[in-house]
């Protein structure tokens, strides 16, 4: 029987924009491509992701605090045509 999951799959990440508001403090904005995810049906998607990332420097290393991930689903609108 297929199995849906992450196995094989491509995760792309690109930072689009690094905030300090304060000096061990970063907001970090990006996006991800997510492609070869396998659906039960078989098939594969590409997702494409945008994120904010909260991250505190603690003892010279970097840590995520917070992430917030959205996927954008096409407007309903657009299928209207």
């Amino acid at each position: 029987s297929p199995q849906r999951g992450f196995k094989g799959s491509i995760h792309k990440t690109q930072i689009i924009r690094i905030h300090f508001p304060k000096e061990d403090v970063a907001v970090v904005d990006g996006e991800a491509k997510l492609t070869g995810v396998k659906e039960l049906e078989g098939s594969t998607t590409v997702t494409n992701v945008k994120f904010t990332d909260v991250m505190i420097k603690q003892s010279d290393r970097w840590l995520i605090a917070d992430v917030r991930a959205y996927v954008f689903l096409p407007s309903a609108r657009a299928n209207l045509k």
